[in-house]
């Protein structure tokens, strides 16, 4: 009944709306030709901003525009539109997040996450994906991932990848208010206000955002009977956000930044353990409650001593705060019980860059960052059916981690070929206390085919120093302070052309993981504890990725494709969860100046659904993926603008990749629809 409720509110909500076209203005948002979109600048990949074709990384780029186009309601929603990228929910988490390939219990680490700027991953797990939907896309500017090591800007963890998060900038007096409701009980509404008076600028952002009940159906198997059963998850995720920024200049060619992050989520029936112990083991009821709250403070300062030399001092402090509570009262005795984890940690950081232009568009910068972290809580509260509440610190309470660090980026015009070539260099140099000095080079060959097609060669290296977690281990995982940081080598190939209508991207790349840590099993177990986290031997994956892009009068298209390996070369078996084959086709075409209609498709193939966080793999069958989005897009007037969007159009039941031995992986949203409204009252 619900899903032809649905149903019949799309079909209503498309003929009023292409009925009423013919009462709009005149206006026409989507003119813009795509060689001025193809010049959105890219922070993340230098110390320099840069266009596509200049980015020594593959990068995906998106921000409002495009997050409505999409239909997007938070971070992982955007993250899975992406070539080569998948962010399935997982234990307790948001989502996980794996990038080429090497998907398995530990794809939730190895992706640095920034917030303007400030690396955001937490000391015990290495990863922010826990709570990645809780930033509300309302006050971001834009999110940028590398695809790929971005370890020689980024430092540790910026492994596999990079997803960079910018706020709102400052900008001209005005206010922007959105609303969006919909099925699924979805609910959001945010409002950024902005003043300037030239030397001062005042930016603030308020962002609430409910996604209730998604109702995601799992299969199980029942350990007491050994039948088929269901289960159902709400998934709800509330979130609120606020932000402030401040920004003044003096007449000394000085600008100060001052800026206040808060971030809380409220997620309840996250996926829970699964089948991690053997088992089903809380059945229809396989899900974990999660809290979180993020605050931050973040100082800058600017001074440019001439147009082609400034320097940038930052500093930062940051403290994040969790509670996971996990039902498993209806599970075998002893392991019938209701646990309670509730954790602590805070960061502070320093960074300096200096960075210089010089004539014939080389560039340098060159600067030092500190960085300190520390697990100050960590207790875990385990009630066991019919007992009593024993509180117990976990091993990892009190850890710290500190480190000094160097880096290098720079481009050098060679001149070679009439101009045509550019080197890209550059290194992170990052001291650990009990560690080895970790060495992070990046250099890469650009040449300029002509003026619309370049040709790149890029060699990078990133590392991921051992979590907490990985060192201290728990009451079910032995301590090694003996791991080393895994590394991984990348190069890639690619090929990329544009002009003022088309964009077409080919890259073909190779990585080679070593000193994987990965939890083994033990010979001997002691007082329970059957496994140990250890550096094992070489992983490796390959694959190509082509992205296409083309504008004509009212139609336009853009496609992306991506062929992935990755493979354990010490047993020889493949990484079967992450998606071997994945094509995503999006066609959009502007039925009149102001209206517009966008669909999106998804397919993804892989070999088996999920893998155990510890143990041996299970056998899977093959699994495909396909959705579409739909999306319109109304301009009522120049300061009033609608988006309706239909998710899962022809409602299949699908399944991404998952951990845990999950059945068939994580489920995916049936059938849902949300309208939102951006209105923009005054702008000065």
């Amino acid at each position: 009944m619900e899903k032809a409720q649905c149903t019949t509110a799309v079909t209503t909500a498309v003929v009023a709306m292409l009925v009423c076209n013919a009462a709009l203005g005149s206006d026409d948002l989507f003119e813009l030709p795509l060689e001025d979109l193809l010049q959105v600048k890219i922070t993340s990949t230098s110390y320099f901003d840069q266009t596509l074709l200049e980015s020594a990384s593959s990068v995906s780029h998106g921000d409002q525009d495009r997050w409505s186009e999409l239909g997007s309601r938070n971070i992982g929603e955007w993250l899975n539109t992406l070539p080569s990228t998948v962010a399935p929910q997982g234990l307790a988490r948001s989502r996980v997040i794996a990038i080429r390939g090497y998907f398995n219990f530990s794809s939730d680490t190895g992706v640095a996450t920034l917030l303007d700027g400030v690396p955001i991953n937490l000391l015990r797990f290495g990863t922010s994906a826990l709570a990645i939907d809780g930033h509300d896309l309302s006050v971001m500017k834009s999110l940028e991932l590398i695809r790929g090591p971005g370890s020689s800007l980024h430092g540790a963890d910026a492994f596999h990848g990079v997803l960079s998060m910018n706020t709102v900038d400052h900008g001209k007096t005005g206010v922007t208010t959105r609303a969006e409701l919909g099925s699924e009980q979805y609910q959001a509404a945010s409002l950024v206000s902005r003043y300037s008076d030239g030397r001062q600028q005042l930016t603030t952002a308020l962002a609430y955002r409910n996604l209730g009940d998604q109702s995601l159906e799992y299969p199980y198997t029942d350990y007491y009977t050994g039948l088929p059963g269901e289960g159902v998850r709400s998934n709800a995720l509330e979130n609120q956000n606020l932000l402030i920024k401040y920004s003044a200049a003096d007449a000394s060619n000085n600008r100060y930044h001052l800026s206040g992050y808060h971030m809380k989520l409220d997620a309840d029936q996250l996926p829970g353990i699964a089948s991690q112990i053997g088992f089903a083991l809380q059945l229809d009821r396989d899900w974990a409650d999660y809290d979180a709250q993020l605050s931050l403070m973040k100082l800058g300062f600017d001074h440019q001593y001439s147009e082609d030399f400034s320097t940038t001092v930052t500093t930062y402090y940051w403290r994040y705060a969790d509670m996971e509570t996990l039902d498993a009262s209806m599970g075998p005795a002893p392991l019938n019980f209701l646990q309670l984890t509730e954790t602590e940690e805070h960061h502070w950081g320093v960074q300096v860059i200096n960075r210089h232009q010089f004539s014939g568009g080389s560039n340098l910068a060159y600067g030092y960052e500190y960085d300190s972290a520390q697990n100050d809580r960590f207790t875990t509260t385990r009630i066991p059916l019919g007992g009593s509440a024993v509180t117990n610190s976990n091993p990892q309470e009190d850890a710290k981690q500190s480190h000094h660090s160097l880096m290098l980026d720079g481009r050098y015009e060679t001149g070679w070929f009439d101009g045509a070539s550019t080197i890209a260099y550059g290194s992170r140099f990052d001291d650990y206390q009990d560690k080895d000095l970790q060495v992070s080079p990046r250099l890469g060959y650009i040449h300029d085919i002509n003026q619309t097609t370049v040709a790149k060669l890029v060699f990078s290296r990133s590392f991921r120093m051992p979590n907490s977690f990985e060192v201290y281990g728990s009451s079910s995982v032995a301590s090694n302070e003996d791991l080393d940081p895994e590394t991984l080598d990348n190069i890639e190939f690619s090929l990329q052309h544009n002009n003022a209508y088309s964009f077409t991207s080919l890259t073909l790349f190779h990585s080679l993981w070593r000193n994987a840590i990965r939890a083994e099993e033990l010979e001997n177990p002691v007082n329970n504890v059957r496994y140990q986290f250890r550096n094992t031997l070489e992983n490796e994956a390959w694959g190509v990725e082509f992205e296409f892009a083309q504008r004509w009068e009212r139609l336009r298209l853009d496609a992306s494709a991506s062929h992935v390996i990755s493979r354990d070369k010490a047993t020889g078996l493949d990484f079967e969860a992450f998606p071997d084959w994945m094509l995503n086709l999006g066609l959009g075409y502007q039925l009149s100046a102001s209206t517009d209609i966008y669909v999106f498709n998804r397919y993804h193939h892989r070999q088996a659904a999920s893998i155990p966080e510890y143990g041996e793999e299970p056998d899977q069958e093959t699994s495909d993926f396909f959705r579409t989005d739909v999306t319109l897009s109304w301009q009522l007037s120049a300061d009033l603008k609608t988006h309706f969007t239909v998710r899962n159009l022809f409602d299949r039941e699908n399944y991404m990749p998952a951990y845990h031995n999950r059945e068939k992986g994580a489920p995916d949203n049936s059938i849902n629809a949300s309208l939102s409204v951006e209105w923009i009252p005054f702008d000065h």
